[in-house]
């Protein structure tokens, strides 16, 4: 998969918040959006979600993304993690999963069967009976991040990826994302060293526009 970003443009209220973004990402890019609050990290994301109004152009492979019914725009999934306890409704975490897959089009029984061979996959299976509720807060992130997967996505996005998560949250959530393969990861964050941890690119946003975009092992080099 090819996303191509070509001099996208946002204004809110005659207010520029994004100034001619244009990039490229491939499948097993992992992209950490660096900014501090403001900056248009959000609004970026918002805008690979196709759910703000933007000018230029967005593609993917080649197909201009507006041109596409928002109802089968399914292979991009963007998740919030402002407030986990607002995107979670089950009573149980393999219902969760299981609600995910019945609303994309697998049949009850099938979907029973995939929702645990995902939580295998991650290794969240002892906590399949639990009430999404009790976990823990680095718990319900990953739960989130298995939802999404559960989708068959080639794009994720994440807001904020760690924000209010202790060290060891963190850490969890960190080593759950490395394992995610054969897709494109795009995060925002305001923590530089999460962006070196986890992602192979990094692209540093102030005042709306791209003020460095490269591998994150370039960047590492520069800042030593």
């Amino acid at each position: 998969m090819k996303i191509n970003a070509n001099n996208i443009n946002v204004i809110v209220n005659n207010h520029k918040i994004l100034t001619d973004i244009t990039f490229e990402l491939n499948t097993n890019d992992v992209v950490a959006l660096v900014g501090s609050n403001g900056s248009g990290k959000s609004t970026l994301i918002n805008v690979l979600a196709n759910t703000i109004k933007f000018d230029g152009e967005l593609l993917m492979d080649g197909k201009d993304i507006r041109t596409k019914n928002r109802a089968n725009y399914r292979k991009v999934i963007s998740v919030s993690f402002q407030n986990p306890d607002l995107q979670l409704f089950e009573k149980t975490v393999i219902k969760e999963v299981e609600q995910s897959l019945i609303i994309n089009g697998t049949n009850k029984k099938e979907a029973n069967k995939e929702a645990l061979v995902l939580l295998k996959r991650f290794k969240f299976q002892k906590l399949a009976n639990i009430n999404p509720y009790s976990l823990s807060a680095g718990e319900k992130r990953i739960l989130l991040i298995i939802i999404a997967i559960s989708r068959k996505p080639e794009l994720l996005l994440f807001d904020e990826i760690t924000s209010n998560l202790d060290n060891k949250s963190t850490v969890m959530v960190t080593n759950f994302l490395k394992k995610i393969k054969d897709i494109i990861i795009v995060f925002s964050t305001h923590d530089f060293r999460m962006a070196k941890l986890l992602s192979n690119k990094v692209m540093i946003i102030e005042s709306g526009e791209i003020k460095t975009f490269d591998d994150t092992k370039k960047i590492r080099r520069r800042n030593e």
